[in-house]
């Protein structure tokens, strides 16, 4: 196990530094496999490159070699690069990626992930966006909401044969997976990237040409748990005192290995108060 070679590669500007810092601290804490912090930087300030540097990050500075959507925000690097980590960073076994509002809470999400990339060379280890708990699995209204903006999407891009295989998919999210470097998803995810940039931009339509990728592949895939990418703002976790435990809000009361802080920079008002989620999360203590 030691001796195979693992990228674990983020991607971020300088809005995302300090949670790209916790991320990656979460990553070095956690972590036993022989691995290297790899790096898309976007932009950032000198005193921000040089603290990764301290830690020794190796970094892809060539941004310009990347496709883009011609009408996205810097940020949207850190989704379109993801189809070319083999590419960006040559020589590793497996390849992680990690957004950076992610953070690892046990060393058994890596056992898990990187354990099953090795082993299922040809498959993509993720974990789909379905917990009985999550808003738009729970309500009906949200429901239809996920699906038909998907669809929508997806009608836009594949046209209409493959918008209907997905039509009632819950996607498998793109925040947090391992792939072997032998998979044959590569090639068909940056075959339907490239189709998706064609189009306007949406930061969800790099997953959707993953998630196409997979279902071309014959659903080539090694499922992770939803407590392995909790999807935080669908549905908040739960503290168990007892055990000291980030969990599943819901009976079974399963501990959770990775806390997605997903929508981190929307705005709510809590109590009079005007903050982002982020600061919210913050304030409960998940990060």
């Amino acid at each position: 196990m030691q001796s195979e070679r693992v990228c674990i590669v983020l991607s971020f500007d300088s809005n995302m530094f300090q949670q790209a810092r916790e991320c990656i601290a979460s990553v070095r804490l956690y972590c036993k496999y022989d691995f290297d912090i790899c790096v898309v930087p976007l932009e950032l300030e000198e005193k921000e490159m040089n603290w990764l540097k301290e830690q020794k990050v190796i970094f892809f500075d060539n941004l310009k070699s990347l496709p883009m959507f011609k009408d996205a925000p810097l940020y949207a690097y850190a989704q379109t690069c993801r189809p070319y980590l083999r590419e960006i960073f040559p020589g590793y076994d497996v390849y992680m990626w990690i957004d950076s509002d992610i953070r690892i809470i046990d060393s058994y999400a890596f056992d898990y992930y990187i354990s099953n990339a090795l082993l299922y060379q040809k498959a993509i280890v993720i974990s789909q966006e379905i917990d009985n708990t999550y808003i738009f699995v729970q309500d009906p209204r949200s429901a239809a909401d996920y699906h038909s903006a998907k669809n929508e999407r997806l009608l836009e891009v594949y046209g209409s044969d493959i918008a209907g295989i997905l039509q009632y998919f819950y996607c498998f999210n793109s925040g947090i997976f391992a792939i072997s470097h032998e998979s044959d998803i590569w090639e068909n995810y940056k075959n339907n990237l490239a189709k998706t940039l064609q189009t306007s931009y949406n930061h969800i339509k790099e997953q959707e040409a993953m998630n196409v990728a997979i279902a071309e592949s014959g659903m080539n895939v090694c499922t992770a748990p939803s407590t392995m990418n909790w999807l935080c703002a669908s549905k908040f976790p739960m503290y168990d005192t007892s055990s000291r435990r980030w969990v599943r809000p819901s009976f079974p009361h399963i501990p959770i290995s990775v806390l997605h802080l997903t929508a981190s920079n929307s705005v709510i008002n809590l109590e009079g108060k005007t903050m982002t989620i982020y600061e919210y999360y913050k304030i409960k203590g998940l990060t």
